[in-house]
């Protein structure tokens, strides 16, 4: 019978994955959904009139945060420790991959499609761009902490 290394078990690596998503997920519907009649009318009660309606900025923040995060912690605290290590997989996969929503940015953007396609483009680059900015500014901040150290 095999002996398994209960901290390198998959089972702990899925609980924490698992347990780290719920938690991101959780934090995400706050922020979303603060339950104003605004949010109703946001979500299919009122349809957007104009594109201006549909964006959320939000999501945005959110998902341009949590590729700051992630590089942060990947390239600081997380970056000598395994792949398979539970506290990364915990905030890195679970928290922040539960936290940050493309998929929802994707929703936004096809609603905004159908009311002016160049705005959805530009929108969907500032997004991207926004998030590889993110990154590059986490990074570089890193590299200027190690020099100074």
């Amino acid at each position: 019978m095999p002996t398994l290394k209960p901290a390198n078990s998959l089972l702990v690596r899925l609980l924490a994955v698992l347990g780290g998503g719920f938690l991101g997920g959780a934090l995400r519907y706050m922020i979303l959904n603060d339950m104003s009649s605004a949010a109703g009318s946001r979500y299919g009660v009122y349809p957007d009139t104009s594109w201006v309606d549909s964006i959320d900025l939000r999501l945005f923040v959110i998902n341009t945060g949590g590729v700051f995060i992630a590089t942060w912690l990947l390239l600081g605290p997380m970056g000598n420790s395994s792949p398979d290590a539970p506290r990364r997989l915990f905030w890195t996969t679970g928290v922040l991959g539960g936290l940050t929503t493309y998929s929802s940015l994707i929703d936004d953007l096809g609603a905004i499609w159908g009311l002016n396609r160049g705005v959805a483009v530009l929108i969907g680059a500032l997004s991207v761009g926004a998030a590889c900015g993110a990154g590059w500014l986490a990074y570089q901040i890193r590299q200027r902490l190690r020099r100074g150290s």
